[in-house]
């Protein structure tokens, strides 16, 4: 089919099957399927995009499609960012050829909130899902594809702080958005995001500004407070529970680091310490490198929304229990089965005999993960909350008791 140079995801709706492509020529279109057995590559034109399309999604009665502005890896088309459009109400035996021109662009990145025209042209329209009467989204970043195109257009920087400035200027980890309510008044809310970006303009330069609505985020900071989620691959809903998918890029950036260099408390805070404090000392070491060693959360993450009001929560940090798999990359939700993830793992060479890289023992290669039951992120303890405590009370009086150690040598 050469009229079309890239598809993502299908979607069935009371019936009917329908495709987001991308246009061989420019931007993209949705295909309603028409085919059968004999004759299966048969489809109809029934929506017109600016973009290439990517995620399909029924919400209020009307199907929403994000878009991305180019193929991936390939130079953005001038003008055009990521978005989402709207379809006319679905009529009773689906959309036709007859609604191809009268979709909706109700929301793009590059009017709505990213203030760097250059950056806003490489991000890329996410996964979606209706849930608790509102339509998520979110966005797509290749790893460094907006530092390439701020090189394009504007040259590469000569001095290594200015080359440093456009590699974090650039980078963006992914947003959610929220909004219903959208054939009468939209209402469309940053869920996930940033309230100011790096912005830079070749006249004056780098500059700090507000997103462009000067919205701040109602539930948290891009990527769920993780820089390194550059994907928001998959959404689906499941027990009444929102479940995100993302791509987390940070295995590539740390998988051959070494995590095994013990953590340890200066000696002077040792003086003095029974075994009993030793002991707790220990203890509560092993807590905090539980809770805040890398190798937590290195790997895709999944949160969970228990409604759309309130901030999600993460039923893991670490590749549902494989830190090499980088990636949620399909997921398949059935109340009666499970939550099922197709995962995204490209680190093939991690066979089950060479593990000398792997992080806690990942192995490569792609999988499938079948989830029923509860969180598989473990919350401290009250005992453990305690013990951390103590170690900071102890750090502090240790500090303390060096600072007047420091003072009396020099007052004598």
């Amino acid at each position: 089919m050469p009229a079309y140079s890239n598809i993502r995801k299908w979607k069935e709706h009371e019936g009917v099957l329908y495709a987001a492509v991308g246009n061989s020529s420019s931007g993209g279109s949705v295909l309603r399927w028409i085919g059968d057995k004999t004759n299966p590559f048969l489809f109809e034109k029934v929506g017109d995009l600016d973009g290439q399309g990517a995620e399909l999604e029924i919400h209020e009665g009307r199907l929403f499609v994000t878009t991305w502005p180019g193929g991936v890896g390939s130079a953005p088309t001038p003008g055009i960012t990521a978005s989402l459009f709207m379809s006319p109400i679905i009529p009773s035996g689906g959309l036709t050829s007859v609604h191809s021109a009268a979709w909706t662009k109700v929301w793009n990145v590059g009017d709505d909130y990213e203030p760097d025209s250059v950056t806003a042209s490489t991000y890329g329209g996410g996964a979606l899902a209706s849930f608790d009467g509102y339509l998520f989204w979110g966005t797509m970043h290749v790893p460094f594809l907006s530092t390439v195109a701020h090189f394009r257009a504007y040259g590469i920087p000569s001095t290594p702080d200015s080359l440093i400035a456009a590699v974090l200027g650039t980078y963006r980890a992914i947003s959610i958005f929220k909004g219903k309510d959208f054939g009468t008044s939209p209402d469309i809310e940053l869920a996930y995001g940033s309230p100011i970006f790096p912005a830079y303009d070749a006249t004056t330069g780098w500059s700090i500004e507000p997103n462009k609505k000067n919205e701040f985020p109602k539930l948290g900071l891009p990527g769920f407070g993780n820089p390194f989620n550059n994907y928001t691959w998959t959404m689906g809903v499941y027990q009444g529970k929102l479940y995100v998918g993302t791509m987390d890029f940070s295995y590539l950036l740390f998988g051959d680091l070494d995590f095994g260099a013990p953590l340890t408390l200066p000696f002077a805070l040792m003086d003095g310490m029974g075994k009993k404090e030793m002991s707790m000392v220990a203890e509560a070491m092993l807590t905090i490198e539980d809770l805040f060693d890398p190798r937590r959360f290195v790997g895709a993450d999944l949160w969970k929304f228990d409604n759309a009001h309130t901030p999600a929560f993460p039923e893991s940090f670490a590749g549902v229990g494989n830190n090499s798999s980088y990636g949620i990359r399909t997921m398949i939700a059935d109340d009666n089965v499970g939550l099922i993830l197709g995962m995204a793992n490209p680190m093939n060479l991690l066979a089950c005999d060479d593990i000398s890289k792997a992080i806690n023992n990942g192995l490569g290669g792609w999988g499938i993960v079948c989830l029923t039951a509860a969180s598989h992120y473990n919350v401290p303890t009250l005992s453990q909350w305690s013990i951390i405590v103590l170690l900071l009370l102890l750090l502090i009086f240790g500090v303390v008791s060096l600072k007047e150690r420091e003072y009396e040598k020099n007052a004598f």
